[in-house]
């Protein structure tokens, strides 16, 4: 498994051996799932991926974004097949054939930017107030 980025787009390639004429419908359903907040659903943005529809093997290829706001850490992926034409949701039951893998993932942080304003915080709480002005020409 790839390592990820916050904020940046992850190829995820997928390998499928399948014998079509062996499914039902002769094909099959590929799905990409990532928990990224923690939150323990995958209904929030980016954490469920398009289904691909698999009807001989190959690679199926998957863009992962992590997005703002993901904090850096162990997420967990998930990728689920299943035959036929419907959609293989997250969990639940099937009466059809297919495989359930599950992968720890590494999120890494995004990159960090440093504001572009100096000032004197004249009341010592952290935040520019209105009265507080900027100060010109400060290295950083």
């Amino acid at each position: 498994m790839p390592a990820f980025t916050v904020g940046t787009a992850t190829t995820l390639t997928v390998p499928m051996t399948i014998t079509a004429a062996s499914l039902s419908g002769s094909t099959a359903q590929v799905n990409v799932f990532v928990d990224w907040n923690g939150d323990n659903d995958v209904i929030d943005p980016n954490e469920t991926l398009a289904v691909q529809t698999v009807s001989a093997s190959g690679s199926f290829v998957f863009s992962l974004t992590p997005p703002a706001g993901t904090t850096a850490g162990t997420k967990f992926l998930r990728i689920r097949a299943a035959e036929g034409a419907t959609h293989p949701g997250f969990s639940g039951a099937s009466s059809l054939k297919g495989e359930v893998e599950d992968y720890a993932i590494t999120v890494n942080a995004g990159n960090r930017t440093i504001g572009n304003l100096v000032w004197i915080d004249a009341d010592n709480d952290g935040v520019k107030d209105d009265m507080e002005t900027g100060e010109p020409g400060v290295p950083v």
